[in-house]
């Protein structure tokens, strides 16, 4: 286990949850692309690329292999990818998370590249200073001319300070609070919990070459998805 908040039978129950939605939501899904339904097929994918979100999460909660976890992820890009418009607006926290993890899974990024290339070029997404930093390390082509709306101050500060060790550790001892505003915030008090994990802060970490040693055991920080690579290097 790596969530300290619920235990292991509550993560069981929410992945079979989970699953049985992500399989109702294909079947609905084939029956779209049968129709050839273009609104509905992207209502479906984004509703599963949630739900492939959901299970990334609640996987790494419970203390699944990295591996494992890996396919989830590519699952919630394939089908984040498939439900944008081009020019559409798209949650930053999401961007974040998504393009964050694809750092920390670099040595694999040729199976995923396309999925990210696709968001940077379809959507709007709000290209603030740590998202642009994500595009460009990936070696992605960001989308010129599109500016940002917001910005996620905790990071960018972290990513502008000089003693960034001492700044990790204080984004980290504030990260649940910056994020009150978030969908997500509080849910351990409901059933729908999946995890409160900082994957917004990972690719940081790792571009930057931070010692996180410092936060290594704090609960809400993903230490073993920064260091994947480490032990193959």
């Amino acid at each position: 286990m790596r969530d300290t908040i619920q235990n292991e039978k509550f993560f069981e129950n929410r992945i079979i949850e989970t699953k049985d939605f992500i399989s109702e939501w294909k079947k609905r899904l084939e029956k779209h692309i049968l129709n050839k339904n273009e609104d509905s097929i992207r209502h479906c994918s984004f509703t599963l690329s949630m739900k492939y979100s959901d299970i990334f999460k609640q996987y790494y909660s419970i203390g699944k292999d990295l591996n494992e976890l890996y396919q989830c992820y590519k699952e919630w890009l394939n089908y984040y990818s498939k439900s944008i418009e081009k020019d559409e607006y798209m949650s930053l926290a999401e961007l974040l998370d998504l393009f964050s993890i694809g750092v920390c899974y670099e040595d694999r990024k040729e199976e995923f590249l396309s999925y990210l290339q696709s968001i940077v070029d379809n959507a709007q997404p709000y290209i603030d200073p740590t998202l642009e930093l994500y595009i460009k390390y990936l070696g992605l082509k960001p989308n010129e001319g599109k500016h940002a709306k917001f910005k996620v101050n905790y990071l960018e500060r972290l990513l502008n300070s000089e003693d960034k060790v001492k700044a990790l550790k204080n984004t980290m001892a504030n990260w649940y609070r910056f994020n009150q505003g978030q969908p997500w915030y509080g849910r351990h008090e409901r059933e729908n919990y999946d995890g409160y994990w900082a994957f917004d802060v990972c690719g940081l970490v790792k571009i930057l070459g931070i010692d996180d040693d410092v936060v290594k055991d704090h609960k809400y920080y993903p230490y073993d998805l920064v260091h994947f690579n480490d032990k193959k290097k």
